[in-house]
């Protein structure tokens, strides 16, 4: 079995920046920032993540975890289950993550995985268009359950990024024995 051929990435791409706006007026945890610089890693070494940034509120490891797993996804090329994951070779490269800016309330793992995954795409964009980067600002569609999180001791959303799913496909309150609220009456 021959596996495909990992490319290095030919120049620094620095700069790269992603956003995922938080969905006002919606509960969603979707906001999230991260501003990486792309550069190419020696030879023999494997990708690698560096985190050399300063990050709002203050560090969290959830978060920084989640969105080294989705560049170190994108880069291996192993997310191609995903509709508009990258199509091409694994690319090698050193990361370095400059910022991050994420909110108690309204940031989830997966936000930050997704953004991951839109910065890897937004640097090999910019080596193969021979480009600067571009701000990429989305707003990440996430399915949810609540469960409590333990960092704010509040109410949280776990979120799926899983293609083809969205908020309109949950179930409705009288589905799970409830009353409807007003708020999901207005949503249908």
């Amino acid at each position: 079995m021959n596996a495909t051929p990992t490319v290095a990435l030919p120049r620094p791409v620095r700069g790269v920046k992603v956003y995922s706006r938080q969905t006002v007026g919606a509960c969603a945890p979707t906001y999230g920032r991260a501003e990486l610089d792309f550069e190419p890693a020696p030879p023999s070494a494997a990708s690698s993540i560096e985190f050399v940034c300063t990050v709002e509120p203050e560090p969290s490891p959830e978060y920084e975890e989640s969105l080294a797993q989705g560049i170190l996804r994108e880069l291996a090329a192993a997310g191609i289950e995903e509709p508009d994951a990258r199509c091409g070779p694994p690319v090698r490269a050193r990361v370095i993550v400059r910022a991050m800016s994420w909110h108690c309330v309204d940031s989830c793992e997966s936000t930050f995985a997704r953004l991951g995954a839109l910065a890897v795409r937004e640097a090999v964009a910019c080596v193969l268009e021979d480009r600067e980067p571009q701000l990429i600002e989305t707003r990440v569609k996430l399915l949810f359950s609540a469960t409590v999180d333990q960092r704010c001791g509040m109410v949280q959303r776990q979120a799926s990024d899983r293609p083809g799913t969205s908020r309109s496909a949950a179930k409705s309150p009288t589905e799970h024995g409830g009353r409807p609220s007003t708020r999901w009456l207005a949503e249908q």
